[in-house]
């Protein structure tokens, strides 16, 4: 049996509400150091609310164990100015947040005309403040000294820090390919038009795929997030797998899973590359297509046996 690998399109999912989908351009970023995406503002707020409560606690907390009681008196047009001013010209810029691997700015700034020093803690994406998750004003010296945490950032040369973009972030170039550029590289690649029909099947079976991995997978399985980086892994896992196993699926598709066992920083883990096998018998000759649908890293010995459905073709079972 001749089988020709297809590379498969990239999935992308709202981390809040699960929703999927093949286009980058519905996938919204507001943080540039990990790989997090959204569908729409609503979900946005919602994923990030528990960081701003607990930021605003963590305020009203300092003000009570520094005994600093203030009260300022402006108007809500002016306030919304004096906080505009701060994320767009911020005098000090401080990074913190690396040992939770959750990386926020804070800005800070002296607002002489009012005689108060503004402080705002926000995501950067493409180096650009993209969503607020914190703000205030004070003149007491000793909140400003507790904001000062982290590593300072050197702006004397960035003047470049603005509010436009605000939540609505411009996607990184390196993701702005879509899934039709995607399928049609893959198609030129390997010289076969995948049929509308068999895309439709494989849009089908890879929704249902991602959301059985979605309620299966362990809470302290390797993070959702982190997948992109164990992507090379997807052809030595195809090219010399360590179990194949073929299944008849209830739409009587087949589909073959494969699973090798690789070693990252002395931790072992298993990665899953499930495929549909697709046979194209144009000009009389027919051909047996891999059709990645999904893939994906695990150290989760159970999720990992519940993916040895089938018949086992390949390899034997991995200790």
């Amino acid at each position: 049996m001749r089988l020709k690998l297809i590379k498969k399109n990239k999935i992308y999912y709202c981390n809040e509400c699960k929703k999927i989908t093949a286009n980058i351009n519905e996938i919204f970023f507001v943080e540039q150091s990990r790989f997090r995406g959204f569908c729409c503002e609503e979900c946005i707020t919602k994923f990030y609310s528990p960081m701003i409560s607990y930021l605003k606690k963590e305020e009203e907390s300092i003000r009570k164990e520094l005994s600093v009681n203030e009260s300022f008196n402006f108007d809500q047009k002016t306030y919304e100015k004096i906080i505009e001013k701060g994320i767009r010209n911020p005098q000090e810029v401080w990074i913190d947040g690396e040992d939770l691997s959750e990386e926020f700015f804070c800005l800070i700034s002296q607002d002489d005309k009012h005689n108060i020093f503004v402080i705002i803690l926000t995501l950067f994406f493409e180096n650009t403040p993209s969503l607020v998750l914190f703000e205030t004003i004070t003149n007491d010296q000793k909140i400003v000294e507790h904001y000062r945490q982290g590593k300072k950032i050197d702006i004397t040369n960035e003047k470049n820090i603005s509010t436009s973009n605000l939540i609505d972030v411009d996607i990184d170039e390196k993701w702005n390919e879509s899934s039709q550029d995607n399928q049609k590289n893959s198609q030129k690649e390997n010289n076969f038009n995948i049929p509308p029909e068999v895309v439709r099947i494989l849009e089908s079976k890879k929704s249902q795929l991602l959301s059985n991995l979605l309620k299966d997978r362990s809470a302290t399985d390797i993070s959702i997030d982190q997948f992109p980086h164990y992507d090379y892994c997807l052809h030595e896992t195809i090219e010399n797998p360590d179990e194949v196993y073929r299944l008849l699926d209830s739409g009587k598709d087949i589909l073959l899973t494969y699973i090798k066992v690789f070693s990252k920083e002395n931790i072992s883990f298993y990665y899953l590359v499930i495929c549909l096998q697709h046979s194209n018998d144009s000009n009389s000759n027919e051909e047996n297509y891999l059709i990645p649908i999904i893939s994906f890293p695990t150290v989760d010995g159970e999720l990992y046996r519940k993916y040895k459905k089938g018949e086992k073709i390949e390899g034997t079972p991995i200790s």
